[in-house]
């Protein structure tokens, strides 16, 4: 089965076109862009989309305050609202290549943690986020609790995404 990304949700319609409002997890780094295809899968049981996903092709997208995406086959208000909520997943073999030394942050999930300055193993990347300035990694720990760190080099100074971990300084804490 291809290996499905999520790049973000829709929770509003916008206009009466048909147009939806889309919020991007990386508005600024978005792979979405005219003739796209896009799965659409729903929140919850208020969107009419099927469970198993809808494709859909970008017919049009316009970045800005908003990200604004009109859908072909969605030419009206009703058809989108019948869809919404859903989430925006994008397959992973579309996304685009990257050069030698970049990689997406969707390829950090799952990968094992290590420590820096010891390589012990401390748990594994289980999820991130945007916080409006930098990437969030949020990360499992062994003993089942979870931190965050901010996805820069002072604290994650080596990826390794074809050994499938990544290493880490963790940061001090006072009391």
């Amino acid at each position: 089965m291809e290996k499905l990304i999520q790049v973000g949700i829709c929770t509003q319609p916008h206009g009466i076109r048909g147009d939806l409002e889309f919020k991007l997890s990386s508005p600024d780094d978005s792979i979405l862009a005219k003739n796209f295809k896009i799965i659409l899968f729903p929140l919850n049981e208020k969107s009419k989309l099927s469970p198993n996903g809808t494709e859909f092709i970008i017919k049009n997208i316009r970045f800005g305050n908003k990200v604004i995406v009109t859908l072909v086959g969605v030419d009206n208000r009703n058809v989108a609202e019948d869809m919404i909520p859903f989430k925006v997943m994008a397959a992973r073999s579309d996304f685009p290549e990257t050069e030698a030394d970049e990689y997406y942050v969707s390829d950090l999930m799952n990968l094992k943690v290590f420590l820096k300055s010891n390589n012990d193993l401390i748990g594994n990347v289980e999820d991130f986020y945007d916080n409006g300035q930098q990437i969030v990694l949020v990360i499992k720990m062994l003993n089942g609790e979870k931190i965050e760190l901010l996805f820069i080099d002072s604290f994650v100074p080596d990826v390794d995404i074809d050994n499938g971990y990544i290493k880490v300084f963790l940061p001090e804490f006072i009391e």
